[in-house]
């Protein structure tokens, strides 16, 4: 690689061809300074391995039947997102909600929205699950056929 001080123009942005090879890719962003600002590394992923959950809230309303976002994803046994991941995960619900929708954001898909089984995209998919008329909690499990499976748990309050 090109020594970092000379590669600043009269540009913002300076693109250098890197051929692929697996492992790790850093990359600095430099201030007209040659400091850097930020830096991101992003690691080449292995096989897939586990699910994770992500939600985008820990609690919900029972009286206004409100919804959460669960986002699924493949990754390989170091946490690494697999990005060509495209395994069927099977959701369900137990406690006091239900699978409103399940997506994967692939536009080719014929997959139902309806159906609780729905395959993985770029590695994640995502569950819709809306809270029913009680207090509680409701659990969400995500699993496939050799993955080990995840769950999350959402207050309802």
């Amino acid at each position: 690689m090109k020594d970092p001080s000379k590669l600043y123009t009269k540009y913002r942005l300076v693109w250098e061809e890197v051929p692929y090879e697996p492992g790790e890719l850093k990359v600095v962003a430099l201030d007209a300074n040659n400091k850097p600002l930020k830096e991101e590394i992003i690691r080449t992923a292995g096989k897939p391995a586990r699910i994770i959950l992500k939600t985008d809230r820990e609690k919900v309303s029972y009286a206004e039947n409100e919804l959460a976002f669960v986002t699924v994803i493949v990754v390989d046994d170091k946490g690494v997102v697999c990005p060509g991941a495209s395994n069927k995960i099977t959701l369900s619900v137990t406690g006091a909600g239900k699978i409103r929708a399940a997506d994967n954001g692939d536009a080719t898909s014929v997959e139902s929205f309806a159906d609780p089984v729905r395959s993985a995209f770029n590695g994640k998919c995502m569950a819709i699950i809306q809270s029913t008329a009680s207090k509680g909690e409701m659990k969400v499990v995500a699993q496939s056929p050799g993955l080990i499976k995840a769950e999350a748990t959402i207050q309802i309050k």
